[in-house]
């Protein structure tokens, strides 16, 4: 049996059916009544952490009894392929291709996604600074008194992603690139 790794879309038209079919239905007549879900969510307390927690809800709306794992993307990717669990709705397309790729013959993507044509990765520094000293480009960390304005020994200090994420990828291309490394 092909595992399916469902997306936010699908709970959401689910979460409408069952509303549209009146708040009277019996729990029997739900499409999940007696059924397991195995759901991961992210081990990630990110944005992706609401996703998770509405999927959830609609799924305990639609009658399914909700078993909870807390794992990251790669673990859960393994998890699926092998039949240990059935859902994830917070897999963003794709930054996290190369991981679906090792497994797409046992796992199945459904719907489109929460985020069409990949993330978007960025930096954010407070608006007051930004201000202050005309910041507007990664480019200008390059600048000793602009960097200095970041961290405490005159280089700019930088909070990555969680280990295991793609974006930390993309940050470490990035820091590369624009040659601030070091």
């Amino acid at each position: 049996m092909k595992h399916s790794l469902k997306t936010f879309s699908l709970f959401v038209t689910g979460m409408v059916l069952a509303a549209s079919l009146g708040q009277t239905a019996f729990a029997e007549d739900l499409p999940g009544s007696g059924k397991m879900v195995r759901y991961a969510q992210s081990d990630s307390l990110g944005a992706n952490y609401v996703v998770a927690q509405i999927g959830m809800a609609a799924m305990k709306e639609l009658g399914y009894d909700v078993k909870l794992s807390t794992l990251n993307t790669t673990l859960f990717f393994q998890a699926a392929a092998q039949g240990d669990l059935d859902i994830a709705t917070d897999i963003n397309f794709p930054q996290r291709e190369p991981g679906y790729k090792k497994v797409e013959a046992e796992a199945e993507i459904v719907g489109g996604g929460l985020i069409q044509g990949g993330g978007i990765n960025g930096y954010l520094i407070d608006k007051k600074t930004a201000d202050a000293n005309n910041i507007t480009t990664l480019d200008q960390m390059k600048d000793a008194k602009i960097a200095a304005l970041f961290g405490t020994t005159g280089k700019a200090d930088l909070i990555n992603c969680d280990p295991g994420w793609s974006c930390g990828d993309v940050v470490d291309f990035q820091l590369e690139k624009f040659g601030l490394k070091g």
